[in-house]
């Protein structure tokens, strides 16, 4: 089963104080995060 990518502002590492490179982002949402892989369901 897998989740949604949920919308918002992705957490901030504590260790690195970069985003949390665990998390993926929806690439056609505003607000996205160049330094996180695209989402699975993104459309390549």
């Amino acid at each position: 089963m897998t989740k949604p990518i949920k919308p918002g502002p992705k957490p901030i590492a504590d260790s690195t104080g970069e985003v949390d490179k665990r998390r993926r982002d929806n690439k056609d949402t505003p607000g996205n995060n160049d330094n996180l892989k695209p989402s699975k369901s993104t459309k390549k």
